[in-house]
């Protein structure tokens, strides 16, 4: 653990809110991560995002840094085209849309969110110090968007979706 980045005695009460907070929002619908696109409500259900949890889970299941990136980039790919399938259902022509990061987030929180990771801090850890700066920036991306899933998560109101009050979140700096 990059004692710069967080200390032991925080490393584990963050991961131990993650998995209490997630353990208490695992039934949540998408609404709750405040998506509100009426056709990923109406027309997508639980099952549609079951390739990009399954994904995540290789992630969480890998061994290497190298497969554990691989395996964050197909889950992003997996919501990508989820998200076309859902916007694109009853459509006579079928078009690409752009997901947009505001929406990518929340979805990405709802599919962290039915993985069931564990040890999801240390993970990340891992392959950040594996790669450090020399990590392919769309990689990085993905794998900022997982660690800044993981600090919400594990600051989140159980109650009502939205960063604690008080709530100090903290990003790693790459």
């Amino acid at each position: 653990i990059n004692a710069e980045y967080m200390g032991a005695n925080e490393f584990v009460e963050r991961e131990a809110n993650f998995q209490r907070n997630i353990a208490s929002i695992k039934h949540q619908p998408l609404e709750f991560f405040g998506i509100s696109d009426p056709c990923l409500l109406n027309d997508c259900n639980t099952y549609d995002w079951e390739v990009a949890v399954n994904d995540l889970r290789r992630f969480s299941k890998s061994t290497t840094p190298k497969e554990k990136l691989a395996n964050l980039s197909l889950c992003a790919k997996s919501i990508f085209l989820t998200y076309n399938h859902c916007k694109n259902l009853g459509n006579a022509v079928k078009k690409r849309y752009f997901l947009e990061a505001d929406i990518f987030l929340p979805i990405f929180m709802y599919v962290v969110v039915r993985t069931d990771l564990k040890h999801a801090f240390a993970e990340c850890e891992y392959t950040w110090l594996f790669y450090g700066a020399n990590m392919p920036s769309e990689q990085q991306y993905y794998l900022t968007v997982l660690n800044s899933s993981l600090e919400y998560l594990a600051n989140i109101d159980v109650e009502t979706g939205h960063l604690q009050s008080g709530s100090s979140v903290s990003f790693r700096e790459s």
